[in-house]
């Protein structure tokens, strides 16, 4: 009788082992994070041929992700490119087509190159200073993602001219300094690399809903996890301003700001324009094929501009 019941003891543990083994582990948890860093340059974080970058601790966590070096922002202005960031929307579909106002100008009769190259020194103290806070965030995350699923998005909402094509500050202008900026992710799902695939800010959140399991309810965008998505226009818009106002630049030529300007980004190549208005443009040159481009990109050119 007591070696029968030893018997049924071991058989019970053995029961048990087995079905513990053939349960199934419950998934680790998803944790999708976004850093956005405000008014972060491109040369700031990869450098260029005459200018060191200001964040090696950055580059080294992009060096184990996927770097997006034609990433283009959806607007040179930070409340704009938010809202798509966080909407899928263009700026002329979510109604916060700008921020506040935007005060950045040399004064007449200063040096603007003494001016300039102070401006650039503080700004990159503060890059150089983000990039350490930034080292501290990213290596958290990094202790336990053994046990959590970790997604990590890091991206610039805009850039900053300091005194290329003759403007100081951003938000005026799509120049290739204000919108074309920083992006990068580390996911276990998205490969390591480098990616010269132009994409935009409505391509982000397509992504973010991807890595969290709800790509369905994106609006819009191409999922960056998906290599072979192909390649399609990057398209969006200078903040709007609620009347006719002026730029004056570094060489003190007076410009007007008016109208609504959009980029279109077709491959390589940034031309901007005017709604509505083919031909010569200050900020580049739009002809009538990309022009349609941007017509079409605004819902066939048909759509109102929403307005806050």
């Amino acid at each position: 009788m007591k070696h029968r019941r030893r018997l049924l003891v071991a058989a019970l543990g053995v029961g048990v082992a087995l079905t513990a083994a053939c349960t199934p582990q419950a998934e680790p948890p998803v944790r999708v994070v976004l850093i956005t860093l405000d008014t972060l340059r491109l040369d700031s974080f990869l450098g260029s041929a005459d200018r060191p970058g200001q964040m090696p601790r950055l580059r080294k966590w992009a060096e184990r992700g996927r770097v997006f070096e034609l990433y283009y922002s959806s607007t040179s202005t930070t409340q704009p490119t938010h809202a798509t960031l966080l909407t899928g929307l263009h700026p002329w579909e979510h109604g916060v087509p700008r921020n506040g106002k935007v005060k950045a100008r040399i004064a007449e009769g200063s040096d603007p190159a003494r001016i300039l190259a102070k401006a650039r020194g503080l700004y990159d103290g503060d890059v150089s200073y983000l990039d350490g806070a930034l080292d501290r965030v990213l290596v958290q995350l990094d202790e336990d993602r053994e046990e959590i699923e970790t997604h990590v998005l890091v991206v610039s909402d805009h850039g900053e001219s300091f005194g290329e094509g003759g403007s100081v500050g951003h938000g005026r202008r799509l120049t290739t300094e204000q919108i074309r900026v920083p992006c990068f992710g580390l996911s276990p799902r998205v490969a390591p690399g480098v990616s010269v695939r132009p994409i935009g800010t409505t391509d982000l959140t397509t992504t973010i809903l991807s890595l969290a399991g709800v790509a369905g309810e994106a609006p819009g965008g191409r999922d960056l996890v998906d290599r072979e998505t192909e390649p399609a226009r990057v398209v969006g818009m200078r903040r709007a301003f609620d009347r006719i106002t002026h730029e004056r630049r570094i060489d003190g030529s007076v410009h007007v700001l008016e109208g609504l300007r959009f980029y279109v980004l077709d491959g390589q190549d940034l031309v901007t324009g005017n709604f509505g208005r083919a031909g010569r443009s200050r900020e580049g040159r739009i002809g009538p094929a990309a022009l349609r481009g941007v017509r079409g990109a605004v819902h066939g050119g048909d759509a109102p501009l929403a307005r806050r």
